[in-house]
């Protein structure tokens, strides 16, 4: 294995771009410098609404309406068990001709929760969204509380301005889309 030089490691760990996320890409240089960097817990939506399992798809879906969210940790006995997105409502139920009013958020949530800690550093979280291809992320302290949410726009919100923050999030729903639209050659 190849050693890092610490200007090296200070690029990589500083550069969205390695990450995946495409930030960096759009300016064409690092992101943050070492005294830039933030903590999960500076810009995590903090305000969690949680719903139970046994919960109807009706019941998720009001909830994210009455929030002004498509994102919702799925709690039981105060431990996170999966999460559920309004895309998974539409795209595991509604599509499949399910009713949303027969079905429990236990037959469509996404049982393998991916979480960070609040005193991760954002970077840390981009990253592990990266991995997981994944949008959102549970936020706990250390004791295992969830404390937040970080979402892909909670980021972009933070170190952009709002239309350059419209701009990404377009560049990330444009290539999502492309990974799973079918292609047919005419």
């Amino acid at each position: 294995m190849a050693i890092e030089s610490s200007q090296d490691r200070q690029t990589r760990r500083f550069d969205l771009l390695e990450l995946g996320i495409g930030f960096a890409c759009l300016l064409g240089k690092p992101l943050f410098t070492k005294e830039q960097l933030m903590d999960v817990l500076d810009i995590m939506t903090s305000n969690v609404a949680t719903i139970g399992p046994e919960a109807t798809l009706i019941e998720a879906a009001r909830l994210m309406k009455i929030h002004d969210i498509g994102f919702l940790p799925v709690v039981q006995d105060n431990k996170l068990i999966g999460t559920l997105t309004d895309r998974d409502i539409v795209v595991k139920s509604i599509a499949e001709g399910k009713e949303p009013e027969a079905s429990n958020v236990r037959d469509i949530m996404a049982k393998n929760a991916v979480f960070v800690f609040e005193d991760q550093d954002v970077e840390e979280a981009a990253a592990l969204m990266e991995k997981s291809k994944i949008r959102r992320l549970v936020v706990f302290n250390r004791q295992y509380r969830i404390v937040g949410t970080l979402s892909l726009g909670d980021i972009s919100r933070e170190y952009f301005d709002e239309t350059l923050a419209g701009e990404i999030n377009k560049e990330i729903a444009a290539k999502s889309s492309e990974e799973i639209r079918p292609q047919f050659e005419v």
